[in-house]
């Protein structure tokens, strides 16, 4: 079921056709194909990631419209910008996003199929941020016959003290509010993202700060 939240950002931006909830994912592409659909997806710290990315954007004063949750249940949708965000649930359907720029941050060895499929419909001269250290993922990635940029990313380096964890980065080190180091290990593909849509390594990193 759709809903009332992305029906009525769909309505926003003037989409009058049939919504079908069995591949919802090809409504949306219709309705943002004149936008850059920036495509968060994978299993690992999915809804994390794209909340980190967010919240980056607004720190910096960028809106953005996005569609995020399970089942694109929350949305928010404008005629005036141009990057939407979206939190996509991996199933046979995901690609048909067909994603300007996408990020994927992990997959199971079970699900590579439904990847490969999304990989191949990333629209030509996209771009794709993945973690390189997901071994199915890399393959999938490094042989595609898609065009599009590729950026691998793995783990940060990071130290500990206090029950602090601290990114170590060139600008020196980036103290984080958060224990969850799963996500950690996940920051640098949204920083990739955040690159993408014209924000510098500092910006990043002085928003992350304050997450």
């Amino acid at each position: 079921m759709v809903s009332n939240k992305l029906a009525s950002a769909l309505n926003e931006v003037g989409y009058n056709g049939d919504i079908k909830t069995e591949n919802i994912e090809n409504t949306i592409y219709e309705a943002t194909k004149n936008k850059t659909r920036v495509v968060i997806t994978g299993t690992e710290k999915r809804n994390e990631i794209t909340t980190v990315i967010l919240h980056v954007l607004q720190f910096h004063g960028i809106e953005t419209d996005f569609i995020t949750e399970e089942n694109y249940s929350n949305a928010q949708l404008s005629t005036e910008n141009d990057f939407v965000i979206i939190e996509a649930i991996p199933n046979e359907f995901f690609g048909n996003l067909h994603a300007n720029i996408a990020l994927i941050t992990d997959i199971p060895n079970e699900n590579s199929e439904i990847y490969s499929d999304f990989i191949a419909k990333i629209t030509s001269g996209g771009v794709l941020v993945y973690n390189e250290e997901n071994a199915s993922l890399t393959n999938l990635a490094e042989n595609s016959q898609n065009y599009f940029r590729k950026f691998p990313y793995k783990k940060p380096n990071i130290s500990t003290k206090n029950d602090t964890i601290a990114l170590e980065t060139e600008l020196g080190n980036i103290s984080l509010n958060t224990q969850d180091l799963a996500l950690v290990h996940q920051l640098e593909g949204a920083r990739y993202i955040c690159q993408q849509l014209g924000l510098l390594e500092e910006d990043f990193y002085e928003a992350v700060m304050n997450f």
